[in-house]
């Protein structure tokens, strides 16, 4: 449905409420919307309705919507679930707008409960009733106090106001992330349960979020991402308004895949694709809820890095080696200070220090405190880095902390790059006093360097991002029509390899010399005239898999191999695949001396058309050597997505080899996601493997590929 801000006003800002189902009992969830909305100021007009109450909570309780005067903007629907539909339906008559629904027992539990979710579904297409839910705990909004949420974070935590919009399929999650966000002294703009996503979905609240004022970060913990393109477009809200976008992922393996299905009706897709799609979109990913709110903690108190180079000081040598360790691993650069740099922090610390990166001050902050702005001030001034981590461990109530504290408030305000503090195992109230003073603070190094990283992956892609369209990024051009011949004769599932790369050649894709015969001698004649060796295989439609059953020949060299091959190809289709109708046999040139290449083409249900890049051989088959992204793609995407592959050297040239020709691998890659979103009703996948990638200049070359159709209407007809 239309994700239009004003569509979904009524849902995040409503004049007017009606809770149905309501409750007198302040430990049931009828009882909850109406309890927060009075507590924490809501100005609006609210409603409860159940004929079994005269008034609740002090309010006039109406037996049925209908006897509302007045219009009623939002519905809080908190009723059995063989209710809902019928409650629904009294929502539109009365005019509702939207409908927040608390019931479960729909699509989460399969079966009858999503016959039930499916029927509500087609009911609001129908109706055009937007709504939260089912199986969800409520939406927030805590800057004008409207809070039909039940879940027990307010009652416990009660309202602050902050820049975090958070969605959560999982209310109880939702319910952990919100004290998180108040330990970290953050509050939130809007609290979102969407549970099972029947209407409003992720991409909604994004789109919503991004143009809301009083968010400045979106986070989301989801268990699916249903609608990739749908969520692609709501990005682009977010990007042009400069709000990052993090979120927790679960479901990434199978056990969590399961769990998720059973929890919110989810599915969850391959996490390798999921990775890199959330990577292509901008999206910063979190493994857990404390990385979450450990990244949103620093995103949004710091300025961004330039870059990713670290300057660490330390009062601890030993903890210092281990953050180096742990730049490392994150893709962050401890870079070793120049020598006139270290020379004047060495006249600054203790003799007993270390004027290397890292800065190890040792114990000198206990008697003088001084040595930490002075170190820091020259590392801001003269060194080579983009940020700067102190990390103080052990700061008992017998060092000047009435010293230390301000000094570091003052140098984060005033540094030129960011200064990012670990406070471990010292006085609490310093740590609060920094945190409350706007000091990006942690008490574990790693959780720090973590979120630093994530700031600065958010910072390199936010630079490279120009809020251009997808259709801008992978350039306008087509490589080829939007349908071709061989799609409109297929007669089966499957194109054979002839017809697969006649498709490939209208997108600019070219394939290795070959000809299709159907003779010993015309197999010959071919072999001479693209010169030995050659190879030979069967061409069907049938045959798929063609070497798993003995059907490609190669390496021919002489005439006679060829008139052998050709009888042995026909007489294996005649043992293993009788049925198969036989195209007649392909005669290729054998391609030497380039790199093997393997792409593809799927179509995902959440993202719709993905590519697929990976080295041939042992690389795709054992290693997992993979790198995908969502289509069209651009060519610096695509060059990015050879980057990632582990086997990325092969390709540069190795040990006296060739440098492979990267530009016409990279143009491949960008044709072949034309093809993907162009044909995406017609072709569900597609396999080209091997591709040769031949040395520089020289171009790439398809070897085999294999198209497969989507599945065809029972009265279609070629």
């Amino acid at each position: 449905m239309s994700t239009n801000r004003s569509d979904l006003d009524p849902m995040f800002n409503p004049r007017s409420i009606a809770v149905i189902g309501a409750s007198e009992d302040p430990l049931k969830v009828g009882y909850r919307p109406i309890q927060n909305s009075l507590k924490f100021g809501f100005k609006g007009k609210i409603f409860p309705v159940n004929p079994k109450y005269t008034t609740v909570a002090g309010l006039p309780c109406y037996p049925s919507l209908k006897e509302i005067e007045g219009e009623v903007d939002l519905a809080v629907v908190s009723v059995p679930v063989n209710q809902v539909i019928k409650t629904l339906e009294a929502a539109v008559s009365k005019g509702v707008k939207a409908a927040v629904i608390y019931s479960s027992g729909f699509a989460e539990v399969g079966g009858a409960g999503k016959q039930a979710q499916d029927q509500m579904k087609d009911f609001i297409r129908a109706t055009g009733l937007r709504v939260c839910g089912p199986n969800c705990q409520g939406i927030a909004n805590l800057y004008t106090g409207m809070n039909v949420s039940f879940s027990t974070c307010f009652l416990r935590y009660g309202s602050r106001p902050g820049p975090l919009g958070l969605v959560a399929q999982s209310g109880m999650v939702g319910g952990i992330i919100y004290p998180l966000g108040l330990e970290r002294d953050l509050g939130f703009s809007y609290w979102i349960s969407i549970g099972n996503e029947v209407d409003l979905d992720f991409a909604d609240c994004v789109s919503y979020l991004a143009q809301d004022e009083n968010t400045r970060i979106i986070l989301g913990y989801l268990e699916s991402l249903r609608d990739g393109r749908k969520l692609q477009k709501a990005l682009q809200e977010a990007h042009r308004r400069n709000k990052p976008v993090l979120v927790v992922l679960s479901g990434r393996t199978a056990v969590g895949a399961r769990a998720a299905l059973s929890h919110t009706g989810a599915l969850a897709g391959d996490d390798r694709l999921t990775e890199a799609i959330l990577k292509q979109m901008g999206i910063l990913r979190a493994y857990d809820l404390q990385e979450l709110m450990d990244s949103a903690n620093l995103l949004s108190r710091s300025r961004a890095p330039k870059g990713k180079r670290v300057g660490i000081v330390t009062n601890s040598g030993g903890t210092g080696v281990m953050m180096a360790d742990t730049c490392v691993d994150l893709g962050l650069e401890v870079p070793p200070f120049p020598d006139a740099l270290q020379k004047r922090i060495a006249q600054v610390i203790p003799a007993f220090g270390s004027p290397l990166n890292p800065v190890d001050i040792s114990l000198a902050l206990f008697d003088q405190p001084e040595v930490l702005p002075k170190t820091l001030q020259l590392m801001d001034r003269e060194g080579p880095v983009d940020a700067i981590v102190v990390f103080l461990g052990m700061m008992g109530g017998n060092y000047p902390l009435d010293q230390i504290v301000p000094d570091l408030r003052t140098l984060a305000q005033t540094s030129t790059k960011p200064l990012i503090v670990t406070w471990m195992v010292g006085v609490r109230d310093a740590y609060q006093q920094l945190q409350a003073a706007g000091v990006p603070i942690y008490e574990d190094p790693t959780r720090c360097l973590k979120s630093l990283a994530t700031l600065v992956r958010y910072t390199e892609w936010a630079q490279g991002w120009k809020g251009r369209t997808e259709e801008e990024e992978a350039g306008r051009a087509r490589g080829g029509p939007l349908s071709h011949s061989s799609l409109q004769q297929a007669q089966g599932a499957v194109l054979h390899e002839l017809a697969s790369k006649s498709l490939l050649a209208a997108y600019g894709i070219p394939s290795c010399r070959e000809q299709l015969v159907h003779s010993e001698e015309e197999a010959v004649r071919v072999a001479q005239e693209l010169g030995y060796p050659v190879v030979l295989k069967a061409c069907s439609a049938q045959l798929p898999h063609k070497s798993e059953l003995g059907l490609v020949k190669t390496l021919l060299s002489h005439p006679e191999e060829v008139r052998h091959a050709y009888r042995t190809l026909l007489t294996t289709v005649e043992q293993k695949a009788p049925h198969a109708a036989l195209e007649g046999i392909l005669v290729q040139e054998m391609v030497t001396g380039g790199v093997e290449v393997a792409l593809g083409v799927i179509q995902d249900p959440r993202f719709g058309p993905a590519v697929l890049c990976g080295l041939g051989g042992i690389f795709m088959e054992v290693l997992k050597d993979l790198s995908w992204r969502m289509a069209p793609v651009s060519p610096d995407q695509a060059r990015s997505m050879l980057h990632e592959l582990q086997g990325y050297p092969l390709l540069t040239g190795v040990r006296g080899r060739p440098q492979a020709d990267l530009e016409a691998l990279t143009e491949t890659i960008v044709r072949l996601s034309h093809l993907a979103i162009d044909l995406a009703d017609e072709v569900k996948e597609l396999d080209l493997n091997p591709l040769m990638v031949l040395s520089q200049g020289k171009g790439v070359k398809a070897v085999d590929a294999l198209v497969v159709l989507q599945p065809r209407d029972p009265g279609f007809t070629p």
